[in-house]
């Protein structure tokens, strides 16, 4: 993969019941059974047939290993997969029904720990797989005391290894990119080959099945659900959700003995890190420095030039002095080339971008060029231009965008609340505030800045730095004035 010129470093630093679902919670698993295959699931034509049955035949007859391959330590290998839950959940606000929402897991193989989850009701995506892979690197202590829960989830750490599903938001220049970044190895699984995800997929069934149990349960078919009113009867918000789930981690799952393990996951990871008599352990693993540049690197990002104007994606302009030094810059491999920068997005906040200094190595948070317009999503962003579409305008730029959303919250406030679409729509603002508040502005220390050793005048280098210094400091004031 071709490398974007002076991208950050990913540093680290010291620092008793059922536990898996059965067979039947595994796709492609009606393979083993004396079931008529239909024309859906089985492909047509002779080249077809015959990779169907060289496939299904090794499934069955091919020997079974007793553990996952090279998964001999705590994080050798993290696997990750979505699956929409089997529960409604209620908006915030009315304590309506808002719909299904979607989780993303991630699991330890070597001692079935859950190592981070991320919930949300956006369908899997790379910045839900992002999330989910942040959640699962990081220490739990906040997330645990912002939930209430006053259980333990000592899982932190970056993974040598995380194992994906051949899905479309898995693949993607950003998450490799990241991992790439922050010394991870990405491992596919094989198409058409489901047994090879089996843990992540045991471990999705099991929380299906435990939610099965929650007052607003979908179950897993009509047969089961038979006349039970799933909508009337909801009463979770997402967040009471992720309570459960984390109390169910901590205090259930993680607890018991696991049938593959014979001990508990939480006792075969205590195993892994600190050893035995027998064994020896791989030790505490290193927390992550700097947890902004983590969250930041696993978002989404563009690449610009930064004019005299500012810069601009979406359509919207975005500017502060810290860019000044940098307008018109030119490749310094190419001078004729003007020189792209990296900027970092959270699409669930577009009124602040994150630029990459190349010099001071640290990201900036860049505010609307306007900052009268109001915070919008990407989600928002993305109807609103659809809206303009259909009414066939032309030449959309950032007045038209923000005109057509405060019409687009006029309709939400006479609604109040009265259709399924704009509580998620109100429930999902609630939430992008909630989570994009996690994302500390960083902390500029200029003591740690390394000048080259190839400049010569050091005299100018220190003039030069301390103007950046008083352009930097206003640009933080600034931002985070918005934020109080």
């Amino acid at each position: 993969m071709k490398e974007t010129p002076g991208d950050p470093p990913g540093l680290c630093g010291p620092s008793q019941g059922h536990d898996e679902a059965p067979s039947e919670h595994l796709p492609f698993s009606g393979l083993h059974e004396d079931k008529k295959t239909t024309s859906r699931s089985r492909p047509t034509g002779g080249a077809a047939n015959a990779k169907f049955c060289c496939i299904a035949a090794e499934m069955k007859f091919s020997p079974l290993q007793g553990s996952f391959p090279n998964a001999d330590y705590p994080l050798s290998v993290v696997q990750i997969d979505h699956t929409k839950l089997d529960i409604i959940l209620v908006d915030d606000i009315y304590r309506k029904p808002i719909g299904r929402p979607w989780i993303t897991l991630a699991i330890d193989v070597f001692s079935r720990m859950v190592t981070g989850f991320y919930v949300s009701f956006d369908p899997p995506s790379a910045l839900s797989t992002g999330l989910c892979l942040a959640h699962s690197i990081l220490s739990k202590e906040s997330w645990l005391a912002k939930h209430g829960v006053k259980g333990r989830w000592p899982v932190w750490g970056l993974p040598r290894k995380i194992h994906l599903d051949n899905a479309k938001e898995f693949r993607g220049k950003v998450l490799e990119k990241a991992c790439k970044q922050y010394g991870i190895e990405i491992e596919w699984r094989p198409v058409a080959r489901p047994h090879f995800g089996g843990h992540i997929e045991r471990l999705l069934g099991t929380i299906l099945d435990e939610v099965h149990g929650l007052t607003g349960t979908t179950f897993a078919n009509t047969q089961q659900r038979k006349d039970y009113a799933s909508e009337s009867k909801a009463a979770l918000t997402l967040t009471e959700f992720e309570t459960w789930l984390t109390l169910f981690i901590c205090d259930v799952y993680h607890q018991r003995t696991h049938s593959g393990l014979g001990i508990s996951p939480l006792a075969k990871w205590k195993l892994g890190v600190l050893g035995d008599d027998v064994s020896l352990g791989t030790g505490l693993p290193d927390k992550v420095v700097d947890e902004t540049l983590l969250r930041l690197t696993f978002m989404p990002f563009e690449m610009r030039t930064v004019q005299q104007y500012g810069v601009v994606i979406h359509k919207i302009t975005y500017w502060h002095d810290v860019l000044r030094p940098w307008i018109a810059a030119t490749n310094p491999t190419n001078p004729r080339q003007a020189r792209q920068f990296i900027f970092r997005i959270d699409p669930r906040d577009l009124s602040v971008i994150w630029f990459y200094d190349p010099d001071l190595l640290m990201y900036f948070p860049i505010p609307y060029r306007n900052s009268s317009n109001p915070v919008i999503s990407i989600w928002e962003l993305r109807e609103i231009q659809r809206q303009l579409k259909n009414e066939q305008k032309q030449n959309i730029d950032e007045n038209m965008i923000f005109a057509a959303y405060g019409r687009m919250r006029e309709l939400e406030q006479q609604a109040q609340g009265k259709t399924k679409a704009i509580r998620r729509a109100q429930q999902r603002r609630q939430l992008d505030q909630r989570t994009r508040a996690s994302l500390p502005m960083p902390q500029i220390d200029f003591q740690n800045i390394i000048l080259s050793e190839n400049e010569e005048n050091m005299f100018e280098i220190e003039k030069d730095l301390k103007e950046r210094i008083l352009v930097l400091d206003g640009a933080m004031g600034t931002v985070l004035q918005k934020y109080e």
